[in-house]
């Protein structure tokens, strides 16, 4: 945490006059991890081509920088980046609550957004010249996101994903913990892998395998070892 808020990380996920917001995931520490091994796996190829090996140099602040590449870009005139407090950007990318949860929506282009308001019933919309175009929706996205927030908030996630979804519409449930390793796309890309740990007694499910490889797929073999458990191995 410390180096995301002196990279600035914190402060651009509040956005320009909002507070800046705690990253619960420690996006430092897993990026600072990915970006060592890609560099060793750069010092291991100049190794094969050269013969000689390097020193590898990374850090938290430095990944803390790399992952939030398109804010260190600046010239003379550069457009403000656009931010709907924490729940999104604009009024069609972004949270919406929902009976039961929240969906995120992202629709930024005509056809999806005309996509979206037939699938909520409100094919109107689509002709209201306050949400024609694209810079009509930005210029009037209070409105929008007033009018498009009560049709969210009267349906349920389940319900309302699986419409937009045959819509053609990009959305998605916002999952948390439990929720996560139920959904379908995580199951389909088996990322969750079931174990019956000695110590405890009944199942538990962990993170499976998050890259996979043809040739050597690789596989979780176990849970946490119990304590005592490989004493004598």
């Amino acid at each position: 945490p410390l180096l995301q808020a002196r990279s600035g990380a914190m402060a651009a996920q509040g956005g320009e006059g909002s507070p800046p917001v705690y990253h619960h995931v420690p996006i430092s520490d897993n990026s600072g991890a990915m970006l060592g091994a890609f560099a060793v796996a750069l010092a291991l190829l100049q190794r094969r081509r050269t013969g000689k090996g390097q020193f590898v140099h990374g850090s938290l602040l430095n990944s803390s920088m790399a992952i939030q590449s398109g804010e260190f870009v600046d010239f003379p005139g550069r457009p403000e980046t656009p931010r709907l407090d924490y729940l999104g950007e604009d009024a069609t990318y972004r949270m919406y609550p929902c009976r039961d949860g929240h969906i995120f929506l992202g629709c930024r282009d005509d056809a999806t957004f005309a996509a979206l308001c037939r699938a909520l019933g409100r094919g109107d919309m689509v002709d209201d010249e306050r949400f024609a175009t694209a810079e009509a929706r930005r210029r009037n996205g209070a409105a929008l996101a007033v009018a498009l927030g009560l049709l969210f908030e009267a349906g349920t996630v389940g319900g309302l994903v699986a419409k937009l979804q045959a819509a053609g519409v990009p959305c998605a449930p916002v999952n948390y913990g439990r929720d996560v390793i139920l959904d379908e796309q995580i199951e389909a890309n088996s990322l969750v892998a079931e174990h019956l740990p000695v110590d405890i007694g009944f199942e538990v499910k962990q993170r499976g395998l998050v890259v996979k490889l043809s040739e050597t797929p690789g596989k979780v073999w176990r849970a946490a070892p119990g304590l005592g458990e490989h004493t004598a191995e």
